[in-house]
C-alpha cells in the first residue's frame, strides 16, 4: 500500500492523511462493525468521494471479499437518483475498498429525533425510498436492513438509500459499541430488531416483502415520530414485532383511510399478506400525494384546471412486461427535461408512455397531461392541441403560446406528446420553448425519431422479449413477455 506515511498503515488503523491508490483520505465519516468509511478525494477526477474499507477483522472472516465483490457487482447494475452509486471496487496491499458517491445531508434517523415528519413530508420521502426498492428489485436485489439510519436526506429534498445490499459489511455513522444492527450468521438472521420482518427474526427466506415491511416501518416512523415496534432492549423489539400490532390509534388523524390501509398491509405479520411489490406500495402513496395536492389545488385554481391526470388514457387491459424500461425510464424524467421514446410503428411507444405516466404521476404534483397529436397534420396546429388538452383558451392580444407557457409556469408537471413524428419541428419547437420557460416542466414524447433538441435523452424501445432456442419445460413460456401479452389479450 502506497501512502503519504512511511509506513503502511494496519487496515484497523485510520487512514485519514494517507493516500491510498489515486485517493487521499481527508476524515473519518463513521466506523461499523466490519469496516470504516472516510471523507476522500479522488486526484484523478477531481472530485470527493466515500471510501468505505474493510477492518483487519472482518478480513478474516471465510468468503467475506468474495461476499464483498458479489454485493458491489450487485449494486453496480442499480441505477436510480435516489440510491448512492457505486463507482468502483479496489484493493491496494492489505486493504479492500469500495468508492461511492459521497451523500451529503444527514440521515433520516438523526431529522426524526426533532420529531415527526408532516404527512406531505413523510409521503415524499416515502415515494422516493420505494421508487429506489423498486429500481433495485427489479434488479434482482434485496437491501434486508431498510432503516432510518441507512436514510440520507439531502439538502435538496432528494432521498438516498445507502448500504444497498452492502448492510451487512458497512454501518456507517453507527458507533463500534452500537448492537442496533445485528449480523449473526449463527443466530440466523441479519438485520435490525425494529425494523426487521417477522420471517427475518425466525431465520426464514428473505426477499422483497421484507423490504416492504421494512418501509412500512419507516412510514409509521415518519408519521409518528416513534418506531412501531419499539422497546428497551433488543428481547422487547423482537417481542413487539412477533407478537404485537403497532397501536393504530396514534396515528395523526389527518391520516388518510388509504395510508391506513397501506400501512395495515405492509406490516402483516404474514409476508403473503404485504402488498405484492414495492411498485405497488409506490402507487399507493403517489395516489395520495396526488390528492392531497389536488384537494388544495381547487381552492386556489391556480393555472390549468383539472385533475392530476385529466387526459391520460387509463388501459382497460393489463400490462404486460418491461419493468426494467419503466424502472429507467422514471429515474431518467426526474434528471432530463425531455425523454423521446423512440422506434417503428407499432413497438409499443404509447402504451409504454402511458404506463410510465400514471406511475409517475406522484412525482408531479401539479399535473399530468396527455396530448395525442397524430391527428395533427398542420404544424401551426400543434400549440392549439396542447392549449385544449390544458384547457386554455387565447387570451385576446396574446398569442396561445404565451397564454400556455404563462399555465405551466412553475408548475411540477409531465406532459406527455404522443406520435410527435407527424408534426416533428414544430413539435421540437413547442418543447424546447416550454421547458426552457419552466425548468420543472417535463415531456415524455413519443416519435418515430429523436427531436434532436437541447437537454432531450432518446430512448429506443425495445421488443417485448422473446423465447429461446431452447424452450425448456412448456410452463417456462407463460414468464416470456412476449407470450404472456399473447395469452394476456
Amino acid at each position: 500500500m502506497r501512502t503519504d506515511r512511511s509506513t503502511s498503515v494496519p487496515a484497523t488503523d485510520s487512514l485519514v492523511g494517507s493516500t491510498i491508490l489515486h485517493y487521499r483520505v481527508l476524515e473519518e465519516l463513521g466506523r461499523g462493525g466490519r469496516g470504516r468509511v472516510y471523507l476522500a478525494e479522488d486526484r484523478r477526477l477531481e472530485r470527493h468521494v466515500a471510501l468505505k474499507v474493510l477492518d483487519a477483522p472482518a478480513l478474516r472472516e471465510t468468503g467475506i471479499l468474495a461476499e464483498l465483490e458479489r454485493e458491489a457487482h450487485t449494486l453496480a447494475a442499480v441505477s436510480h437518483p435516489n440510491i448512492a452509486t457505486i463507482y468502483s471496487l479496489e484493493s491496494e496491499g492489505d486493504l479492500h475498498f469500495i468508492t461511492m458517491e459521497l451523500v451529503r445531508g444527514e440521515t433520516l434517523a438523526c431529522r426524526l429525533q426533532s420529531g415527526a415528519l408532516s404527512p406531505d413530508r413523510a409521503y415524499d420521502v416515502a415515494r422516493q425510498i420505494a421508487s429506489a426498492m423498486e429500481a433495485a428489485h427489479v434488479s434482482g436485489v434485496v437491501h434486508d436492513d431498510l432503516k432510518p439510519g441507512n436514510i440520507h436526506l439531502t439538502p435538496d429534498g432528494r432521498v438516498k438509500v445507502l448500504d444497498f445490499g452492502l448492510a451487512q459489511m458497512f454501518r456507517p455513522g453507527a458507533p463500534p459499541t452500537d448492537d442496533s444492527t445485528v449480523r449473526t450468521r449463527d443466530l440466523g438472521f441479519a438485520g435490525t430488531p425494529g425494523y426487521m420482518s417477522p420471517e427475518q427474526l425466525r431465520g426464514q427466506a428473505t426477499g422483497a416483502s421484507t423490504d416492504v415491511w421494512a418501509l412500512g416501518c419507516v412510514l409509521w416512523e415518519c408519521l409518528i415520530g416513534r418506531p412501531a415496534f419499539g422497546g428497551a432492549t433488543f428481547p422487547d423489539r423482537v417481542a413487539a414485532t412477533l407478537e404485537r400490532e403497532p397501536d393504530w390509534a396514534n396515528l395523526p388523524s389527518e391520516v388518510s383511510d388509504r395510508i391506513r390501509t397501506l400501512l395495515a398491509r405492509c406490516l402483516a405479520k404474514d409476508p403473503g399478506a404485504r402488498p405484492a411489490s414495492m411498485a405497488d406500495v409506490r402507487t399507493e402513496i403517489e395516489e395520495e400525494i396526488t390528492d392531497r395536492r389536488l384537494g388544495r389545488e381547487t381552492s386556489r385554481a391556480r393555472g390549468p384546471a383539472g385533475k392530476a391526470i385529466p387526459s391520460v388514457p387509463r388501459p382497460l387491459d393489463s400490462f404486460v412486461g418491461r419493468a426494467r424500461e419503466i424502472a429507467h425510464l422514471e429515474s431518467v424524467l426526474r434528471e432530463a427535461s425531455i425523454v423521446t421514446l423512440t422506434g417503428p410503428a407499432g413497438c409499443g411507444k404509447t402504451r409504454l408512455a402511458i404506463e410510465v405516466a400514471h406511475r409517475a404521476a406522484g412525482a408531479f404534483p401539479d399535473g399530468v397531461w396527455f396530448v395525442e397529436l397524430a391527428p395533427t397534420r398542420d404544424p401551426d396546429l400543434v400549440w392549439t392541441a396542447v392549449a385544449s388538452t390544458l384547457g386554455i383558451t387565447e387570451e385576446p392580444q396574446q398569442s396561445l403560446s404565451v397564454t400556455v407557457r404563462s399555465g405551466l409556469r412553475d408548475r411540477r408537471a409531465l406532459l406527455v406528446l404522443d406520435n410527435c413524428e407527424h408534426v416533428l419541428e414544430a413539435s421540437a419547437r413547442l418543447i424546447e420553448d416550454l421547458c426552457r420557460s419552466n425548468p420543472r416542466l417535463r415531456v415524455l414524447a413519443t416519435s418515430r425519431e429523436a427531436l434532436h433538441v437541447p437537454g432531450e435523452r432518446a430512448f429506443a424501445v425495445p421488443s417485448l422479449g422473446l423465447p429461446g432456442g431452447d424452450v425448456g419445460e412448456p410452463l417456462a413460456l407463460r414468464d416470456v413477455e412476449a407470450v404472456r401479452l399473447l395469452v394476456d389479450r
